[in-house]
């Protein structure tokens, strides 16, 4: 959540003040889900360490897809939004939200602040493109790492990112 707080910044900073609390919000509880992982696991056991493998964290060509793919996000949800309105922002958010929830959150911030007439529509494609993401992070967990990680993981993504719709919402 600090990462939309760094998106809205650089793309539109008006909403800053529409996203401090949710993200405050959305912090604490992944804060509080990660300290009762922490505390249910058996004295004197350890979490496995990450396996690092030694590559370069900096690699150009990940970074120019990376572009790309935020390119063809903003091109995708201004061209669905011009075709079909707000349903078209909806469904371009949601499309994009499966694959990064920061080029989806980016495309909608760019299309006006919260408090503009079309705010209202923004705030609810947020909260949407947020929600979808967390349920493929859901997926992605249990793929990747079985129900026990997907639990512990999803089960924190899940929690925070409700957190952040419902204060999202609320304000």
């Amino acid at each position: 959540m600090a990462q939309i707080l760094v998106v809205a910044a650089t793309v539109q900073p008006q909403w800053l003040v529409r996203l401090w609390a949710p993200a405050l919000a959305g912090g604490v509880v992944a804060l509080v889900w990660g300290w009762a992982l922490l505390r249910s696991m058996p004295a004197g056991e350890a979490p496995a360490p990450a396996d690092v493998d030694g590559t370069a964290l900096f690699k150009l060509r990940d970074a120019l897809l990376i572009a790309a793919l935020l390119t063809a996000v903003q091109v995708l949800v201004q061209a669905l939004r011009g075709w079909w309105g707000d349903a078209g922002l909806l469904a371009g958010a949601l499309v994009a939200a499966l694959a990064d929830v920061h080029a989806a959150a980016a495309a909608i911030m760019s299309q006006g602040r919260p408090l503009d007439p079309v705010g209202p529509s923004l705030v609810s494609a947020l909260a949407a493109g947020l929600s979808v993401h967390a349920v493929s992070k859901c997926v992605t967990a249990l793929v990747s790492g079985g129900w026990r990680y997907a639990v512990a993981a999803g089960g924190g993504v899940v929690l925070h990112t409700l957190a952040f719709v419902a204060v999202l919402l609320l304000l």
